[in-house]
C-alpha cells in the first residue's frame, strides 16, 4: 500500500500534469499556428510525454 507521505507528494504532481495536458490540448485545438511541427505531432507529444510534452509545446511549439 502507498504511504500517506507518498500520496501527498504524488497527488499534486498528478494534478499539475493533468492541468498541463488539458490546457495544452485546448490551446492546440483552438490555435492552428505552430512554430515547429503540426497539430498531430503536438497532440501525441503532449499526451505521451508527461510534463515535458506540454511544457515544450508552450516553450517552443506555440506560435503567438
Amino acid at each position: 500500500m502507498i504511504s500517506s507521505s507518498a500520496v501527498k507528494l504524488i497527488l499534486p504532481l498528478l494534478i499539475f500534469n493533468i492541468v498541463l495536458i488539458v490546457v495544452s490540448l485546448r490551446d492546440i485545438f483552438r490555435n492552428g499556428k505552430f512554430k515547429h511541427g503540426n497539430k498531430a505531432m503536438w497532440i501525441v507529444l503532449v499526451i505521451f510525454v508527461q510534463i515535458l510534452g506540454p511544457l515544450s509545446y508552450f516553450l517552443i511549439g506555440r506560435d503567438d
